[in-house]
């Protein structure tokens, strides 16, 4: 068991914060597994990567398992070592925050993710109004 312990000063007028949460991480990334090989996202909506607790509202989700070579899985969802890269971001662009993938404009494209995996992403002609 390892511990660590945090230090901190509040700033003037800062907020009391409840706690911290400190996620650890293997230094390897598990070999991950997609719900889907394939999204089809209308133009104007978004894909959620973060299992739902995204700020868009997106309605639709990729879930993203991950396997350690141990045999062990977790949600790879939420690593900090999950790289999404999209080939065309004319198409499919990520949001600024990094949860959710946004359907820019018709055509496919793929979404990489951690510099090895990749998704298909269609968008197809029915924009949000």
């Amino acid at each position: 068991m390892q511990s660590i312990s945090v230090l901190g000063t509040k700033e003037p007028g800062a907020e009391e914060v409840a706690g911290i949460d400190v996620d650890v991480e293997p230094a390897v990334m598990p070999t991950l597994k997609f719900e889907a090989s394939t999204l089809s996202i209308p133009k104007g909506f978004c894909v959620d990567l973060l299992n739902g607790k995204g700020d868009l509202g997106c309605g639709m989700n990729l879930f993203i398992t991950g396997t350690y070579s141990d045999g062990k899985s977790a949600d790879a969802n939420k690593s900090t070592q999950l790289k999404v890269v999209s080939r065309d971001p004319s198409i499919v662009s990520l949001s600024r925050n990094g949860c959710c993938l946004i359907g820019i404009s018709e055509g496919s494209t793929k979404v990489t993710f951690a510099d090895k995996y990749s998704v298909e992403v269609n968008v197809f002609g029915h924009e949000r109004r």
